[in-house]
């Protein structure tokens, strides 16, 4: 879900390749007479060059890192051609799918991981089912989601992570957790029975930190497709820092717009009711979209700013 897990991924994915920067040089380990030497060593010039600018793009301001990364499709793609038929083909491939998973909103991943399953190489396949699977989150299809997630992780224990997005996604469709947690910002304790706006959108985080503040401008300014009447931003942090975070929110532009709850960390804290109510994953950040109704019904988890924007804008009356 968030903009800048193309950037983290892709670079904790880099240790899985059959040769990394680290390793000796391609000189070194491929035979002069290899007749695919040459392509080898351009891809893997390719590939650490653009592992260098993401690395490069990570010390950015989250606005300016997002718009940078816009722009890659074209360089990936390039990385692609280039490492066609070479070790470095399955990284590539990935990095390509990841990208257009995160800002093209999937449009062609399947086709792009159903080639990384065929190379020859096993790198990086199971970090191409991992995708695979929030993809079929994204697209709805939890089951199959579900089913192929369990099975990975029998494989590689180290994605377990990924069955708490399922869960998450399985709360779809169940009435929202009540839970009662100091508001920062002088509202209602409990939004979700307290508040008349017909949506709510939850916002969890962990800190009110730049990454979590630019996140909360990109969904404020999806949620304005509808009257201030009808929506409500509300923002759970887990932050130990209560002052930072009280202060943050309140001094932004757009505060009159959110709610801020506290999910305490500490001992005494109710983080943990938080996490268990709304089996919310251990990562954040994570969003839930409330939908109208005393029940207040999950309408959908994990939604982009770009989907939720759509899926929110009234439908135009139709002509006469």
């Amino acid at each position: 879900m968030r903009a800048w897990l193309f950037l983290i991924v892709g670079l904790l994915c880099t240790g899985c390749l059959d040769q990394s920067r680290d390793s000796p040089t391609l000189k070194d380990v491929i035979r002069p007479e290899d007749p695919n030497s040459a392509r080898n060593a351009q891809a893997q010039a390719e590939l650490v060059a653009l592992d260098d600018e993401l690395a490069r793009n990570a010390n950015l301001p989250p606005p300016a890192r997002r718009e940078r990364e816009l722009t890659l499709e074209p360089r990936l793609e390039k990385v692609v051609e280039v490492a066609a038929g070479t070790r470095m083909e399955n990284k590539a491939v990935y990095y390509l799918a990841n990208w257009r998973y995160t800002y093209r909103d999937g449009e062609g991943v399947e086709q792009l991981l159903t080639r990384l399953n065929g190379l020859s190489s096993p790198a990086m396949k199971s970090t191409g089912v991992r995708l695979r699977v929030l993809l079929l989150l994204r697209q709805g299809r939890v089951g199959e989601a579900k089913t192929m997630a369990t099975a990975l992780v029998a494989d590689v224990p180290e994605f377990s992570p990924l069955l708490e997005r399922v869960l998450f996604h399985e709360t779809i469709g169940a009435s929202a957790p009540k839970v009662t947690s100091r508001n920062l910002t002088g509202g209602p304790d409990e939004p979700v029975t307290k508040r008349a706006e017909t949506w709510l959108f939850y916002l969890f985080v962990d800190t009110i930190d730049e990454a979590s503040l630019f996140l909360i401008e990109r969904y404020l300014d999806a949620l304005a497709v509808l009257p201030a009447d009808q929506r409500r931003l509300v923002c759970v942090t887990f932050e130990s820092n209560l002052l930072s975070a009280t202060t943050r929110i309140r001094n932004h532009p757009r505060a009159s717009d959110i709610d801020l709850l506290w999910a305490s960390p500490g001992d005494n804290g109710n983080a943990t009711e938080w996490r268990t109510a709304w089996k919310l994953p251990s990562q954040n950040p994570h969003i839930a979209l409330l939908g109208p109704g005393p029940d207040r019904t999950i309408m959908a988890v994990e939604v982009t700013p770009e989907n939720l924007r759509m899926l929110l804008a009234p439908v135009p009356a139709p002509k006469k």
